[in-house]
């Protein structure tokens, strides 16, 4: 399983959390296609796990992806949040960047 990790402090408190989480920098298309799960983070905390349905160049700004997202089942991102914070040495939610792959992330 892989994630794409999005940092949405600025977006976040302004839009709803799958609004603020579906548009990122920095991100190679082809490469994001490959993905499963899109998390937005604000603050070093998960504010929302979506599933990576489609993603396509931002038809807005050119350096810009933009996913098509869908909720995760509640197990899903029960799951998906308690992995990440109980592996804070190998998944670092204070990234610099506006964006983080994680790869090979297993349930």
């Amino acid at each position: 399983m892989k994630i794409i990790a999005v940092k949405i402090n600025i977006t976040y408190p302004l839009l709803p959390t799958i609004c603020a989480t579906k548009r990122a920098w920095n991100l190679d298309l082809k490469k994001c296609k490959k993905y499963d799960y899109v998390v937005g983070v604000s603050e070093k905390q998960i504010k929302g796990v979506y599933k990576l349905i489609d993603v396509f160049k931002d038809c807005i700004d050119p350096k810009r992806v933009e996913f098509i997202l869908c909720p995760c089942t509640p197990v899903e991102e029960f799951v998906i949040k308690n992995e990440i914070y109980k592996n804070p040495e190998k998944i670092n939610l204070s990234f610099n960047g506006p964006t983080m792959y994680i790869d090979d992330f297993s349930l």
